[in-house]
């Protein structure tokens, strides 16, 4: 999906950023929640927490354009080749 999204002149600074971002919500989350176990505050602010982030990751993923092609920026093909396309050219 990224090559579709992202030029190729930042494509791997544009997913090690998503990716970057996802290893510190897997070290935050934790961090939270067992904070809020040990404050007696984890049944209701727990999953208020989680809300929270389930909320900012729909906002996320609708800010992200959908049907892009490859951008043409550094000579590559304009158009992507889906699976199907590739193994019927394959068995042809």
């Amino acid at each position: 999906h990224g090559e579709r999204v992202y030029p190729a002149s930042v494509r791997g600074t544009a997913l090690g950023l998503a990716s970057g971002i996802g290893r510190a919500g897997s070290i935050v989350g934790p961090a939270v929640t067992g904070g809020l176990v040990t404050a007696g505050l984890g049944y209701p602010w727990g999953f208020n927490f989680f809300c929270a982030v389930a909320l900012l990751a729909v906002i996320a993923m609708v800010a992200v354009p959908r049907g892009m092609e490859a951008r043409a920026d550094d000579g590559e093909s304009s158009t992507t080749a889906s699976s199907a396309d590739l193994l019927q050219e394959r068995h042809a």
